[in-house]
């Protein structure tokens, strides 16, 4: 992906955040904390892809170094998907014990993807 690409789309997190804060009053969402946790994590996951992309461009970083930020940007991909389902799970399930029963699944396979990405 271009580096053009992901600089707009690195803009268009900001100015949705941007909007969603100024405007926070007025909207009442009730899943506004992961709604603001999804952006935020696919705006880290946009820019440690902007990092990753420098690293393996630019031979002078180290090789540890660049793996590391790889395996964070897949790691931030991966959690930003599984906020995104958790939005939507907590759309579809209105009451709070039913949404928490249904979460663990998606904490669990986030939490065995991350690990699997460091140890390999």
């Amino acid at each position: 992906m271009s580096i053009y690409t992901q600089a707009c789309g690195v803009a268009i997190l900001v100015v949705l955040l941007a909007m969603f804060l100024i405007n926070r009053p007025k909207i009442f969402l009730h899943t506004e904390r992961i709604f603001i946790a999804t952006l935020i994590t696919s705006l880290l996951a946009n820019i440690t892809d902007i990092l990753c992309q420098f690293m393996l461009f630019d031979k002078s970083f180290p090789y540890g170094v660049a793996k590391f930020f790889c395996e964070t940007y897949q790691v931030l991909v991966i959690l930003a998907l599984c906020l995104t389902l958790l939005y939507i799970n907590k759309d579809i399930y209105k009451d709070n014990n039913q949404f928490v029963k249904k979460s663990w699944y998606f904490i669990a396979i986030f939490v065995v993807a991350a690990v699997a990405i460091y140890i390999m």
